[in-house]
């Protein structure tokens, strides 16, 4: 980590120490303080499924505009939310960015990271032999559930935000780091209509022997025409042949074809030739972790910048 992200990640720390996980209230229509971050929130709220989530929400203090406030859904919710709304508060007050309600979406858990529950919710189905073994020797947790947790952005927690807040529904981003940069990519590829605003993060592009990559998918897929916005972002220290769970995995044709998070980005720019654009941003010097606060950073300004206009086409 170089200097200047030093002090950065340092300053963010500084000042979303206050951040806590609070008991929230046990219904998901009473929201209560979440008592840690001034102006914001926590509830409950349960899948279909029966699967609890705890969601983080902060609002800005500004009125509604008059197309309704953007939205911007974090995944790892407990992790990624103290930064962004810290970030966020920084630079809105300067009026650079647009009033946004902030979602996190995390679990009921004391980590700040719930491995098992993440695992399920952000990665699609993939077969045992086509993943690289875990750190330590212990199997996979059980995974396999994106489009199950597709359902509950769409159908659960969206439903419930629309009905408490005026938003925009041109305006809806997501954001995701690691496995959460994987959901992005799926959810994008699968279900395009969910969100306007996409930012996959370091994605864990090897899952599945490279599934997400195979290029006719992102030639035939359905998100063509839907005037939708991608950025990938990635640390400079994550593209090297020895870094991360990739490495670990054996020689096959669709890793030799897939390459790094760089090439992937390339050849999805050049796919996309009919006005769809996808951005891709590198930060040198910054690994899987460092690069973390960076990429919130930039997601703001790729969704959030006040000077787009009411749709993410124009």
């Amino acid at each position: 980590m170089n200097t200047a992200t030093q002090m950065f990640v340092l300053c963010l720390l500084l000042l979303s120490t206050s951040f806590c996980l609070a008991e929230p209230p046990s219904r998901a229509d009473s929201a209560s303080n979440a008592g840690c971050l001034p102006g914001t929130e926590q509830v409950k709220l349960n899948s279909q499924e029966g699967l609890e989530y705890r969601i983080l929400i902060a609002k800005p203090e500004q009125p509604a505009p008059e197309a309704g406030y953007r939205l911007l859904v974090l995944l790892d919710g407990h992790s990624t939310f103290p930064a962004a709304v810290t970030l966020y508060r920084m630079q809105q007050r300067a009026s650079q960015l647009a009033p946004t309600i902030i979602v996190g979406v995390g679990y009921p858990s004391e980590s700040r990271i719930d491995m098992p529950r993440r695992t399920f919710d952000l990665t699609p189905t993939a077969e045992l032999e086509k993943l690289p073994p875990r750190r330590g020797g212990s199997g996979w947790p059980k995974h396999g559930g994106a489009d199950q947790f597709i359902s509950f952005l769409k159908d659960g927690l969206k439903p419930w935000l629309q009905e408490r807040y005026s938003l925009d529904p041109t305006q809806e981003a997501i954001f995701g780091h690691s496995f959460g940069g994987l959901f992005v990519m799926h959810c994008l590829a699968n279900a395009p209509e969910s969100f306007d605003y996409y930012i996959a993060a370091s994605p864990s592009l090897w899952w599945n022997d490279y599934a997400i990559g195979n290029p006719q998918q992102w030639i035939d897929n359905q998100w063509l025409g839907k005037h939708t916005r991608l950025l990938i972002t990635v640390g400079g220290q994550e593209l090297g042949e020895d870094a991360g769970p990739a490495s670990l995995l054996a020689p096959t044709p669709a890793k030799e074809t897939f390459g790094n998070t760089r090439q992937f980005a390339e050849r999805i720019q050049h796919l996309q030739t009919d006005g769809v654009p996808v951005q891709y941003k590198e930060f040198p010097g910054e690994n899987h972790g460092s690069v973390t606060p960076l990429a919130i950073n930039e997601a703001l300004r790729f969704a959030l910048q006040r000077n787009k206009t009411s749709s993410p086409e124009q």
